[in-house]
């Protein structure tokens, strides 16, 4: 018997000796979750939209990426420095910082890419950590963050100027 096939049948073994309650305990659980995650989520998205909108800072914080940017080749460095730092931030806001503002297409793929790639590894770890046990500081959750930007740029890059 194939692996699939001992698997299924395991899995609905398993699953058969399962009470209805868990099932019902588990589901509000993770709907009570859910609902913390979006409001967090939505609280951050408006505050970080404000701050990006009517303040400097993330113009500021994304100045130390420029040089980095012009090293891995990208067009525009200055204009999109700052959309690299703000996907810790929130989801969308790295491509709104860019929008309109006529950057190269290989910026706009940088920018994009960056950013779903912010957001799948870390900014919802970063939540599920949050409502976790593990106790990570804020300063150590910006860390992570950064190292992973910086990991991924250079990735990002490549196929950036693989495509383009």
């Amino acid at each position: 018997e194939n692996i699939f096939s001992r698997a299924l049948k395991n899995a609905v073994s398993k699953a058969s000796d399962a009470e209805y309650s868990e099932i019902s305990k588990s589901f509000i659980s993770a709907t009570l979750f859910v609902q913390k995650i979006v409001g967090f989520i939505i609280g951050l998205s408006t505050v970080s939209l404000l701050i990006a909108t009517y303040t400097p800072i993330f113009k500021y914080l994304g100045m130390p990426i420029v040089p980095i940017l012009n090293i891995l080749n990208i067009p525009d460095a200055a204009t999109i420095a700052p959309a690299t730092i703000v996907g810790i931030a929130a989801l969308s806001l790295p491509a709104t910082l860019i929008a309109g503002k006529g950057v190269a297409l290989i910026s706009s793929f940088f920018v994009v890419v960056l950013s779903t790639v912010q957001i799948i590894f870390f900014t919802e770890s970063a939540n599920a950590i949050m409502e976790s046990e593990i106790s990570l500081s804020v300063f150590e959750l910006i860390m992570i963050f950064l190292v992973r930007t910086i990991v991924a740029m250079p990735l990002i890059a490549l196929i950036a100027h693989i495509i383009f």
